[in-house]
């Protein structure tokens, strides 16, 4: 079994007091930068982030858009002045790898890839590919010839091959875009699939919108072997906590499950379940105003039960 590294998309949203990327290199393997996908910052800002962390945390970085989205992974000045960039972050950060991701709207051929990463070749930084879209029968067998990492979220399905070095994995879960928490067992088949590999290093990127609380939650079940509670409270208290998380009111049942329904709670310390799960119970037909009322209504029916 590889190394498993486990990290989210950015610290930005890691709302700690102090400065935000120290504090997250103390908890977390890896970090994938992707503000960078949006606009190229000055590498002295670049050179920053580094001198914030140990020397043993890991630094992955998502290219630029203007290659992938704007280009269309095109072998071309404009390509190729951005990826020498990219590649100076990524020297800087002492960084292993170069993280692509193509829009849905670009069809990826083995033509297209020949043509762009045999005109980049790059000795110390890997690239990783992520294809969005459509792709014809022979790409992926050229993402192979080229050296390519095979970019998939594991929580849906495997790569296609596995690298010698590196597995990368960018885990979004099973809901609409990012809005997604997953539950205990998921993660448990998530830590299955990693220790599967044949790579020297598995890297696990979380990107849900509970990225920070799925990655310290795989990392806690790493280093216990258990899983931490998800919010402190159980049963129905649990719920009225995520529940007041972001209220929208007035909601009928189904608007209630929509908005929470796919969040994690403690049912007890050591099970957890949907909201969903309890939501389900409130009556269809009538709206609700308040936390407090819905939380009411589900502790009357539990009760009776």
């Amino acid at each position: 079994m590889g190394e498993v590294l486990i990290g989210a998309g950015g610290w930005r949203y890691f709302n700690v007091p102090g400065d935000r990327l120290t504090k997250y290199a103390k908890v977390f393997d890896f970090v994938e930068v992707n503000s960078l996908f949006y606009r190229l910052l000055p590498l002295d800002v670049v050179a920053s982030w580094r001198k914030k962390v140990p020397d043993s945390f890991v630094f992955t970085v998502k290219c630029n858009r203007k290659i992938t989205h704007i280009h269309g992974l095109a072998n071309n000045r404009e390509s190729m002045k951005v990826l020498e960039y990219m590649l100076r972050v990524c020297r800087l950060l002492r960084s292993p790898l170069l993280v692509m991701e193509t829009p849905p709207t670009l069809r990826v051929t083995c033509e297209l890839l020949r043509d762009f990463f045999s005109s980049s070749p790059s000795k110390d930084v890997m690239y990783a590919l992520e294809i969005r879209g459509e792709s014809d029968g022979k790409a992926l067998e050229a993402m192979r010839e080229l050296g390519l990492i095979h970019v998939v979220d594991i929580s849906r399905q495997e790569p296609s091959y596995y690298h010698d070095e590196i597995t990368y994995s960018r885990l979004f879960g099973k809901g609409v875009h990012n809005i997604y928490q997953f539950d205990d067992d998921e993660l448990l088949e998530i830590s299955r699939k990693a220790e599967a590999s044949p790579s020297k290093r598995v890297m696990l990127s979380f990107h849900t919108v509970k990225m920070y609380e799925d990655a310290a939650r795989l990392k806690y079940y790493h280093e216990t072997g258990k899983f931490p509670q998800t919010t402190g409270k159980t049963g129905i208290q649990s719920l009225e906590k995520v529940l007041r998380e972001d209220p929208f009111f007035p909601a009928s049942r189904d608007d209630l499950i929509a908005i929470h329904g796919w969040k994690i709670i403690d049912l007890t310390h050591d099970k957890r379940i949907r909201a969903a799960q309890l939501l389900s119970t409130l009556d269809p037909t009538r709206r609700y105003h308040t936390v407090d009322e819905v939380i009411s209504n589900i502790a009357s029916k539990t009760e009776k039960t």
